[in-house]
């Protein structure tokens, strides 16, 4: 079961993070004890515990949690932008909207990204709200709908969003 397969994975991961050590990974050990605790204290279902170390597992696979925002908020502006724009570069030469931007501006839709992780089946956006994203997938994949419908998979470098990005509706009306 997924539980299981989660639990191998995690004893391994344990015992190859005891051998090496770090602060990072003695945090994401600390937090995924905090997560274990708190689960069992609530009373939480099997299946919901393990859905919520499969998300953390995807959202950390380098198993190691670092205080990101505090990092780059003590970083001078022009390295943390340096910083922003090698996170995302890799993922912005993915996308054929971005091939033909100089590396300045290229530089700058890296700074206007944001990290965003998710579980298997969460909703990102629905039909129904105002488009106010843009969604360039990292890893993983994404199933895409329409009026309740899959009608594709988005993947490793796929856009979808970009319509509310510009501030127009799917006929072309600028939203207000």
């Amino acid at each position: 079961t997924l539980g299981s397969a989660y639990f191998a994975w995690l004893a391994g991961t344990v015992t190859g993070i005891l051998a090496k050590g770090s602060a990072g990974t003695e945090r994401f050990l600390g937090f995924l004890d905090e997560v274990r605790q708190f689960m069992d204290i609530k009373r939480f279902s099997k299946e919901v515990k393990d859905m919520v170390f499969v998300f953390y597992g995807l959202k950390y696979p380098t198993k190691l949690i670092f205080n990101d925002q505090e990092i780059m908020d003590s970083l001078p502006k022009g390295l943390r932008k340096r910083m922003q724009a090698e996170t995302y570069m890799q993922t912005i030469d993915t996308v054929p909207l971005f091939a033909n931007l100089s590396e300045a501006v290229k530089i700058e839709v890296c700074n206007a990204f944001e990290t965003y992780y998710c579980s298997p089946q969460e909703k990102l956006t629905t039909e129904d709200e105002e488009p106010d994203a843009c969604f360039i997938v990292r890893n993983g994949d994404v199933i895409l709908s329409a009026k309740g419908e899959r009608v594709g998979i988005a993947q490793r470098g796929d856009m979808f969003g970009e319509i509310g990005m510009l501030g127009l509706t799917e006929t072309g009306r600028r939203l207000r």
